[in-house]
């Protein structure tokens, strides 16, 4: 069965579920309890804001939790899509509140691994 993810098509092994495709070494990787897999590289996922609302998190900053909590739910839930499995990667995620001229704009920087336990 191929599934997409990382932007190409890649084979999920069915009879052991714990058992994820890694692009890094271009073969199976086992993964561990933890729910990282082990030798492949994370891979890097930004969420941003539209200007239009950043207005509400400039002035009531709690809201960045709960956009931090629904980013990495929309992954997992993108990722368990994209799999057909109840996949739960390794997941790393921070808020930043500033862009590249110091300007406020509020967004997630996300790692995930390219496996997880099933």
């Amino acid at each position: 069965m191929s599934r997409l993810w990382g932007g190409a098509a890649v084979d999920v092994l069915l009879q052991d579920p714990r058992v994820l495709p890694c692009q890094a070494s271009g073969g199976m990787r086992r993964v561990d309890a933890r729910g990282a897999s082990a030798g492949c590289p994370p891979r890097q996922v930004v969420f941003t804001v539209p200007k239009m609302l950043r207005l509400f998190f400039r002035f009531k900053r709690k809201l960045l939790n709960s956009l931090c909590l629904y980013a990495v739910s929309t992954l997992v839930k993108f990722l368990r899509t994209a799999t057909g499995l109840e996949l739960m990667p390794g997941v790393v995620a921070v808020i930043q509140t500033f862009g590249d001229r110091i300007n406020f704009h509020p967004h997630i920087h996300v790692l995930v691994t390219e496996g997880g336990t099933a």
